[in-house]
């Protein structure tokens, strides 16, 4: 996870002729017109699922807009089965044909997919075309910070969420880890969550202690020791489609205007993420399960028809909720550039802050954690 890879960058006129070919492809008569680039911004990645071989551009023509996410191809990353790296496009492309069949939860439309040509080396590239959330739409922890969310508001958006969540966890597979294009299983798949998670979780481990992160390593994986001792994972018997990294920072909704029979905007969740993260693990392993969530009216939308029934009852469930995020703030470490990595708290900004100082409380916290 931490060898040294290509950078990746695309030109305006690649991206022009991606999105010319489209719309080529879906027959658009005004095609010298229509499918003319008139602003073509690299986003800055927000939330957990931001990786750094990846980048995604906004693009927008005079009556429409794409994002266009650019990776490193399949083959140069390739890895072990326990080895923990975000999904390939051909992997995002066969997850998401799986979800939009079988759920309602709103993802952006891929349109073209393919390879293309770095123009600084040979590399080459794999690319997805994909629909843009509308302009009027924002992200959900954008449109708190703004305070256009009433908190009835923010509930029902909550509520949704939780709704949504439940139904990508009812995607189910017959083995845990990594998800792999079509159908097919790992040459050695496994069957025992707890084997699946501790092997990405060294991973990780693994990497970040090379990359130079100072922290009681031994103290640590004695933790982890113990933990598995007690089957603290075991609990998680089906392999669930998991998103992992989905939260506030990349959920998009857009507000409607009020009306005579409604004084408030109502939200409505118009795009989750591409499941670039996602895998075959824990439900409980979300980001939004995260402390101090989940929300009182997300746990409603996820356990509709429940009769109440909590998320993480025991305490060793709370204990295995605090690995998992550890894990999700090592990921996000690890997806730093190695000039923000080698930072100090003071200096790192945004998720990569949040990220070290989370990693740090995770480790002191699983010091005391109960497994019993």
């Amino acid at each position: 996870m931490t060898a040294e890879q290509p950078t990746i960058k695309i030109t305006l006129e690649q991206a022009q002729a991606i999105v010319s070919e489209y719309h080529t492809e879906i027959g658009d008569q005004l095609i010298q017109t229509a499918a003319q680039i008139t602003s073509f911004v690299e986003e800055s990645d927000q939330g957990y699922s931001h990786h750094r071989y990846r980048k995604t551009y906004r693009i927008d023509l005079a009556n429409c807009s794409y994002a266009l996410t650019v990776s490193l191809p399949a083959a140069s990353l390739t890895s072990p089965a326990s080895d923990y790296h975000p999904n390939d496009c051909d992997t995002v492309k066969h997850l998401h044909e799986l979800i939009t069949s079988q759920t309602s939860i709103p993802l952006p439309k891929i349109l073209k997919t393919g390879t293309i040509v770095s123009p600084t080396s040979t590399s080459q590239y794999e690319f997805l075309l994909v629909s843009s959330p509308p302009t009027t739409a924002t992200t959900l922890a954008a449109a708190r910070q703004s305070g256009r969310v009433t908190p009835e508001a923010d509930a029902r958006i909550q509520r949704t969420i939780g709704a949504y969540l439940r139904q990508l966890h009812t995607l189910q597979n017959d083995w845990f880890g990594r998800p792999l294009p079509g159908a097919r299983a790992p040459a050695d798949p496994s069957y025992v969550w707890q084997e699946a998670f501790t092997l990405f979780l060294e991973t990780v481990l693994c990497a970040l202690e090379e990359r130079g992160l100072e922290v009681p390593w031994q103290d640590l994986r004695r933790c982890l020791s113990r933990a598995i001792g007690y089957y603290v994972f075991d609990d998680a018997e089906v392999p669930s489609l998991v998103g992992v990294t989905v939260s506030e920072d990349d959920v998009y909704i857009r507000m409607s205007p009020p009306s005579a029979s409604a004084a408030d905007p109502e939200p409505e969740i118009v795009a989750f993420p591409l499941p670039t993260h996602a895998l075959w693990g824990d439900p409980m392993m979300e980001a939004f399960f995260m402390p101090p969530g989940p929300s009182k009216a997300l746990v409603e939308g996820y356990m509709a028809g429940e009769g109440g029934a909590a998320l993480m009852p025991f305490a060793r469930q709370r204990t295995k909720r605090l690995w998992y995020t550890l894990f999700l703030a090592g990921v996000v470490l690890l997806e730093a550039p190695e000039e923000g990595f080698k930072a100090d708290g003071g200096n790192a900004e945004g998720k990569q802050r949040w990220a070290r100082e989370t990693f740090m409380d995770c480790v002191q916290k699983l010091n005391d954690a109960p497994c019993y």
